[in-house]
């Protein structure tokens, strides 16, 4: 152990506390432990100050082997972990609780003269993380658990499948679905709200909300390209011609009868057709209604909540929903999700770089350049799988290093948030034709318009919580007439590709931004 001497003053506790602190930190300790015992070393040595005086000589030593620190004092026997004075700043039962709360051992004993406190810290054991989370779990379990009923009788496993696991799986999807609506409905009103005021929609707004509806219209078509690759059983002939009275009779739909059944039943162009009115009006009528934004605001976060405790039912549904699959041999349609990984990767992947490069072309930028600013949001997007918590280092990086005019930075960027989610078109067209391919029902040219118009409307109003993707392809195949009972199939792909798909719409939307400052620059010359 390397040791050296210090005086009790203040100057010098200070500077032996960093010390100890940075060891500690060398050594890989966690950076929670590290704090709590520079603040219960801190407190032992002024302790011993005010009992021995601050020209009292004291020795610290390190292990190199171990994680260890020891202090030595010479003089009577004082333990500062337990007795205390009354001008001290920490009591001694703050101390005390100090000590069970570290996950290492700090202690004190009197040996041949001298007081001894030995602080010994392990190194930070970081918590194994399963990809997918409980979704993973819930997958596994499923197909355990599918796989013993299995090799008991026939009728008893169709007797739980058709009495218990059918009806609950039918019940919680309709519960996810129900909440949706509200959920989609705030989501909407509250993108729109973000534009402040109608100058504003009329000036930037509508040219920015033209861009993300153009460029999700192409992501689509690409996406559907792929797709038709992956899912060749899909072909125009046999799906029969293009019918006009479909078209047409889901366009009258868009306008609802009353302001309540779109939120019952479920239908959800209803319900962005009432948000995006409301929201139109809400910026008309300005600050007229300050009083409404407040409380929509306040809804926000109730429905918000309340999506949050319902989405802890997903993956139970994910759990029934993939035992139903395996319980009836159909074990093999969980591996063929593969193909739905490959194919969203494939829609995604190219389509970003390609805007990347497009981009960088056109504005004479330095491509590496560029993607080494951007990589820091895609990567937090990427690993965490959340573009909320990707936005805030957003911010930053196209304040101070892209250099973007502040007022369109904290403008644009809740506003994409809010109405632009590239990371929803890929999972979505991919799991439709999929679906169509499982159900050997060919799309018809009307479904595939119809899936134009739906996935543009979901990818401005997917649900921002966990799983809320569940809910989205449950819509989607509602509308497209299909059974939702390969939801939980759906949901395993997309724990494949729910990362890079958020990581992957983080750098699509910094190059918007990008190509956007540039048209508004180009406007105001």
């Amino acid at each position: 152990m390397s040791q050296k001497s210090f005086k009790l003053n203040g100057k010098e506790i200070n500077s032996v506390v960093e010390q100890i602190k940075d060891y500690f930190i060398s050594k890989k300790v966690s950076n929670k432990d590290v704090l709590k015992l520079g603040l219960l070393i801190e407190e032992a040595l002024l302790r011993y100050r005010d009992r021995f005086g601050e020209n009292q000589e004291a020795f610290m030593s390190t292990g190199v082997l171990s994680n260890r620190v020891v202090i030595k004092l010479k003089g009577e026997n004082f333990d500062p972990l337990i007795e205390s004075e009354e001008n001290n700043i920490l009591s001694s039962r703050f101390v005390q609780n100090l000590l069970e709360a570290v996950e290492t051992s700090t202690t004190h004993r009197y040996y041949n003269g001298y007081n001894l406190i030995t602080a010994e810290a392990r190194k930070e054991v970081k918590n194994f993380k399963i990809p997918g989370g409980t979704i993973t779990v819930a997958i596994v379990l499923a197909v355990i658990l599918a796989e013993i009923v299995k090799h008991l009788s026939e009728t008893f496993t169709l007797t739980l499948i058709n009495i218990i696991v059918a009806p609950l799986l039918s019940r919680l999807m309709g519960l996810i679905t129900l909440v949706t609506g509200p959920l989609i409905f705030i989501s909407v009103l509250s993108g729109i709200c973000a534009l402040d005021d109608i100058a504003t929609l009329s000036s930037i707004g509508l040219k920015a909300i033209g861009r993300f509806l153009k460029i999700t219209l192409l992501m689509i078509t690409f996406s559907i390209g792929v797709s038709l690759l992956f899912f060749p059983g899909f072909s125009f002939a046999k799906a029969g011609a293009f019918d006009g009275n479909e078209i047409f009779k889901m366009l009258l739909d868009l306008v609802p009868q009353d302001l309540v059944s779109p939120f019952v039943e479920s239908k959800v162009i209803q319900i962005i057709v009432i948000a995006t009115a409301l929201g139109i009006a809400m910026l008309i009528l300005g600050e007229k209604v300050p009083r409404l934004k407040v409380l929509l605001s306040e809804i926000n976060q109730l429905i918000f909540n309340i999506m949050n405790i319902v989405s802890k039912i997903i993956p139970l549904t994910i759990f029934l929903s993939i035992f139903k699959a395996v319980a009836l041999n159909h074990a093999s349609d969980i591996l063929g999700v593969w193909k739905i990984v490959i194919a969203t990767y494939v829609a995604m992947v190219p389509f970003a770089l390609g805007m990347v490069a497009y981009v960088c072309v056109k504005r004479k930028i330095n491509m590496r350049e560029f993607l080494h600013n951007i990589a820091p949001a895609a990567i937090i997007g990427f690993t965490t799988a959340s573009g909320t918590l990707a936005m805030t280092k957003n911010f930053e990086i196209s304040k101070d290093i892209l250099k973007k005019d502040e007022k369109l930075v904290d403008f644009w960027i809740p506003l994409s948030h809010a109405m632009f989610s590239p990371s929803v078109v890929p999972p979505l067209i991919t799991a439709a034709f999929f679906a169509s391919s499982y159900y050997g029902t060919p799309l018809s040219l009307s479904q595939v318009v119809i899936m134009y118009i739906l996935v543009t409307q979901l990818s401005i109003a997917s649900p921002k919580v966990p799983g809320g993707i569940v809910a989205t392809f449950a819509i989607l195949l509602n509308q497209l007439g299909m059974s939702t009972d390969i939801v939980g199939l759906l949901m395993v792909s997309n724990v494949f590709v729910v990362n890079a798909m958020t990581g992957l719409a983080m750098l699509i939307r910094s190059t918007e931004l990008e190509e956007f400052s540039h048209i508004v620059e180009k406007n105001k010359n």
